[in-house]
């Protein structure tokens, strides 16, 4: 699924104009084969963003795969059941905001190891 971005936030216009929405309701964790499926996905859709909903974590290939795509400016946000479960009184909008500055924060951090 897609979904059009029409708000006049700042943070959420990071995402750019159409970003992707996966729900994965599976009993492992997401792999490396999967995020290659979800980065073609993107790229069919002119996406540079994805939000993913997994029951489960991710692999470590898996991780490598979105770190690659994010040093290309392509964003892939990984919310959990358990980020779900710890959501209390924060807003989707909190926690969808929290997701984006960590995953900037993980970009500057792999920008930094290349130099």
């Amino acid at each position: 699924m897609c979904f059009g971005n029409n708000s006049l936030d700042e943070m959420l216009w990071k995402l750019g104009p159409v970003t992707l929405v996966e729900c994965k309701n599976e009993k492992n964790n997401f792999s490396c084969e999967k995020a290659k499926k979800i980065i073609q996905t993107m790229s069919e859709k002119s996406s540079n963003s994805a939000i993913l909903f997994l029951k489960k974590g991710i692999t470590k290939n898996a991780r490598k795969e979105i770190d690659e795509q994010l040093m290309y400016g392509k964003y892939i946000i990984v919310i959990t059941k358990n980020d779900l479960d710890k959501i209390g009184t924060k807003t989707p909008y909190e926690l969808l905001t929290k997701k984006i500055k960590q995953v900037e924060n993980r970009q500057e951090k792999l920008m930094e190891n290349l130099i």
